[in-house]
């Protein structure tokens, strides 16, 4: 086996078992209880849900981003002692769009969640989602799949990580931005 099948290995692990995880955790910390009561004695106590929710989700954010990080380090410290022939900026990209990637789903699951009210749901989407794409990978539509940002085998394989520009990644993540602000909105302005 080569560096580049260990780090891909790692991608496959931490999209799937890892990621669900994850996502549940923080989907369930940025909810604000199980009863509706609950929910609406926090909303009706604020001027506005951002301090409610900002804190939560950068908190979560935070702790995946962490927990990235020191799964990446982890990954990356056993190929470097298992092989010596490393290209570390391929590694480095390779671990920033992973991390983009995870913070994409990320925002995407805590759009669901506060829509749903609920952790496991957003997290099985999320999951079915990325299970279902990696199917569609060899097909034409495949490139342009958001799973590509936590599978990178094309990356090491083709040096190509999407399409080839990144720009349809920054417009989706500022597109879910915008949905949790709408979101956000709208509760402030059903509290009134």
């Amino acid at each position: 086996p080569s560096w580049q099948e260990l780090i891909i290995s790692y991608f496959k692990n931490a999209s799937q078992l890892s990621l669900f995880v994850g996502l549940y955790l923080i989907c369930q910390l940025c909810l604000l209880g199980k009863s509706d009561s609950l929910r609406l004695f926090y909303l009706t106590r604020t001027k506005s849900p951002w301090c409610l929710y900002l804190p939560k989700i950068t908190m979560s954010l935070s702790l995946l981003s962490v927990a990235s990080l020191l799964g990446q380090l982890t990954a990356f410290y056993t190929t470097w002692t298992l092989f010596n022939d490393l290209v570390w900026s391929d590694i480095l990209k390779a671990f920033l769009w992973h991390w983009l990637g995870l913070l994409i789903f990320a925002l995407f699951a805590l759009c669901l969640a506060l829509y749903s009210q609920s952790a496991f749901l957003p997290a099985l989407v999320v999951e079915v989602f990325i299970i279902l794409s990696g199917v569609l990978t060899g097909s034409q539509m495949g490139k342009w799949l958001p799973s590509n940002l936590l599978s990178l085998s094309t990356y090491f394989e083709k040096g190509v990580v999407l399409s080839e520009s990144p720009f349809l990644w920054i417009l989706g993540l500022m597109v879910l931005l915008s949905l949790l602000r709408l979101h956000l909105l709208r509760l402030s302005y059903d509290n009134r």
